[in-house]
């Protein structure tokens, strides 16, 4: 937006370089570059992504299996869990053979809306706009993808955060949507592991004290049992339910904004 194209672009390619999701912004700022700034700044922008295109290329094999198993892999005999409505496969066992069909009808689903409204984006104010249309991807990667690890929120909420500043039905839903954090609490007593070195004793109580809620398996996989698979399954639904419901109000507010400006004064 100051059109600093080029530390822009690097900017994202290393983020880029690092998780693979941010590329996933690529599509709205070239969007917003083509119909606001023009072809120059859109190929100014993009030049940097030559080394990921050609990277792409040689390794489209791999990437075309990473996105088939998206839709249709299933992850230690689970059909989904972590931030999902799906955490009830951890409680109750889908068919493969129904469901896979239908999580790729919703992910082929909610992609195609996003895309149109990328695509329909007037980005009247820039930074308001992208912001939209970055956190309605995150949001589509939470309600389609069965595996969307809770730790990946991070991404969501700084964006939710920037939107909060104008609409305080994203402060609410921000709040709301934390409760991401404690879906992550059933890590916890891993993350006190480089303790160990200090007091092996007092963690060993701690695992053995907690050892009701999960049964580690003989090719050393936790799984859960069904007190802990019940909450699990609660929260990811609830998480659920709370996205699609701020994934609507970002349909609502990119409809308000068209229309407004679409109105002659």
């Amino acid at each position: 937006m100051k059109k600093r194209l080029v530390l822009s672009s690097l900017s994202l390619l290393t983020a880029t370089a690092y998780k693979v999701y941010p590329v996933f912004a690529l599509l709205p700022i070239s969007v917003y570059l083509l119909k606001r700034k023009g072809m120059k700044h859109f190929i100014v922008y993009i030049l940097s992504f030559i080394t990921l295109i050609l990277v792409s290329i040689l390794l489209w094999n791999r990437i075309c299996s990473f996105i088939y198993s998206l839709g249709s892999g299933v992850l230690f005999d689970i059909f989904g869990f972590d931030l999902t409505y799906w955490s009830i496969s951890l409680l109750i066992p889908l068919d493969t053979t129904i469901f896979i069909p239908i999580s790729i009808g919703i992910m082929v689903l909610l992609s195609s809306i996003t895309i149109y409204y990328i695509l329909r984006a007037n980005f009247g104010k820039p930074l308001r706009d992208l912001t939209l249309l970055i956190a309605m991807i995150g949001l589509t990667i939470f309600l389609s993808v069965r595996y969307p690890t809770e730790q990946k929120f991070v991404w969501i909420a700084s964006l939710l955060a920037i939107l909060a500043s104008n609409n305080h039905f994203f402060l609410h839903r921000l709040g709301a949507l934390s409760t991401s954090i404690l879906y992550m609490q059933k890590n916890f007593l891993y993350y006190l592991l480089p303790m160990a070195v200090l007091d092996t004793d007092a963690l060993a109580l701690l695992f053995h004290s907690t050892s009701q809620l999960r049964v580690v398996s003989g090719d050393f996989v936790m799984r859960s049992t069904s007190p802990s698979a019940a909450v699990l399954a609660l929260l990811g639904i609830a998480f659920s339910i709370i996205a699609l419901s701020t994934y609507i109000e970002i349909i609502k507010t990119i409809k308000n904004y068209n229309n407004t400006q679409s109105t002659p004064l």
